[in-house]
């Protein structure tokens, strides 16, 4: 499979900086294999590409690091080859992994691989839309096509012969794993870094890309394509350079929620929880996440930031932050929904009126924004919806937050949780049940 794609718009944002002065000032840098690369690449129509192994059937949040690195190259009018791993995935990368992956099936790798090619053209049209991009070309490529005519033994012959075991031995990502005998590693993880090292060498070869950009535990792979394209090409002008693993103030990656993934796909959580994840980034964190996750220029970055910290507590920045990116990964119709249902969640302005003016889509932003149910018989008890709707546990825990005034529907505080509630409670089909300020759950009335 191969796409090319070319996105033309009518503005161009111009780059002031060089490219290395940006990527240092939006915290990009992390290692490189040349610093010649930033002189190469500050030009126009240099080709590059980074890869991403389909181990999900969605991208996730973390992996935006990588998209907005890849974003600061194309902004100067280079070309960029984003990879998709349909070889490597069907591996597993041991970066990072004190154990082995478990391995994928050749049809759940395939389902991956479709889903992240409709995620890249997504994101990747949404990008050009919203930098205001005069011309951004990008060739969309799977590496499984590299092998399609290779067989096994012409890949030791014409790639495994140039690298050694020891020099394999000694990447960080094998040696930690073969110092501990209860973790080791299989030939198959082993033999990553020669697959990925080969992908470098057949852009190279075909299509003339002369950079890899990717994570810092990337780095050793990334290098051991370079080493292969100087034995197996005869040159030496490409070049590798790697972003940072990205950490809050806190020591936590950026990109989970409670140690689970946030995904860049709106049937895996709700768009309106990305937006509280980003909405709840620490003052600490915000000026480095604005430079790192959008294009507003630095001066721009510099104007936000000094206006939000005369009233931090609005939290201005992280909104815009927040915004910014909901209109990257969904879209502008997905933020106005978010816009038109949070002040229901949290109990801002007149709740009735605006229930009442949600539309069959914003309804459904509510409910995947705080989990529902829909088949509910009326007249029912206060505390029975309670408890079907997850508010709470029990009859009797209902009892004791009504009799403590904790409990809301539709804004409005019951105290009795005998009380019984028909249809007409519903606005425009909805109950909005509350318990405090914080647990929310949402009743659908299919009328």
């Amino acid at each position: 499979m191969y796409w090319v794609i070319l996105v033309t718009l009518i503005i161009h944002m111009p780059a002031s900086l060089s490219l290395f002065d940006e990527l240092s000032a939006r915290w990009f840098i992390n290692q490189h294999s040349n610093p010649a690369i930033f002189e190469v690449y500050n030009q126009w129509s240099q080709k590059f590409y980074c890869g991403f192994d389909p181990s999900a059937d969605s991208l996730q949040l973390g992996n935006f690091v990588m998209f907005m690195y890849a974003a600061q190259f194309l902004k100067r009018g280079n070309i960029r080859y984003p990879l998709i791993g349909g070889a490597t995935g069907m591996i597993g990368d041991p970066s990072g992994k004190d154990t082995e992956r478990t391995i994928l099936s050749k049809d759940q790798v395939l389902h991956n691989c479709a889903q992240f090619e409709k995620q890249f053209g997504h994101l990747l049209s949404n990008l050009a839309r919203i930098a205001n991009l005069e011309t951004m070309e990008y060739h969309l490529v799977n590496n499984a096509d590299f092998y399609t005519e290779m067989w096994f033994l012409d890949f030791l012959r014409d790639v495994g012969k140039y690298i050694t075991v020891n020099t394999m031995m000694n990447k960080e990502t094998v040696k930690k794993r073969i110092t501990d005998p209860d973790k080791s590693i299989s030939y198959t993880e082993f033999s990553y870094m020669l697959i990925q090292g080969y992908d470098f060498v057949y852009l190279r070869k075909n299509h003339n890309v002369r950079l890899q950009i990717c994570g810092s535990d990337q780095w050793g792979n990334g290098v051991t394509g370079l080493e292969l394209i100087d034995k197996i090409l005869g040159t030496n002008d490409c070049f590798v350079t790697t972003a940072p693993l990205i950490l809050a103030s806190n020591g936590k990656k950026f990109g989970k929620s409670e140690g689970n993934a946030i995904w860049l796909d709106s049937t895996k959580n709700s768009p309106f929880f990305v937006h509280q994840y980003l909405l709840n980034t620490p003052d600490a964190d915000v000026e480095k996440y604005l430079k790192l996750f959008t294009l507003y220029s630095l001066d721009e970055i510099t104007d936000i930031v000094k206006h939000h910290m005369h009233a931090p507590e609005k939290r201005q920045a992280q909104k815009i932050l927040a915004d910014y990116l909901i209109r990257l990964i969904f879209d502008d119709e997905c933020l106005a929904r978010i816009e038109r249902v949070t002040p229901i969640i949290f109990g801002v302005g007149d709740v009735a009126d605006r229930l009442a003016s949600l539309d069959r889509q914003d309804k459904q932003t509510l409910l995947d924004a705080t989990w529902w149910c829909q088949s509910v018989s009326f007249p029912i008890r206060v505390a029975d919806l309670c408890v079907m709707a997850g508010l709470v546990s029990s009859n009797k825990e209902a009892k004791n937050d009504c009799q403590a005034g904790a409990i809301s529907i539709n804004d409005h505080k019951i105290t009795d949780a005998t009380q019984n509630i028909d249809a007409t409670t519903c606005i425009n089909g909805v109950l909005l049940l509350k318990k405090g300020k914080k647990t929310v759950k949402t009743v659908l009335h299919m009328m």
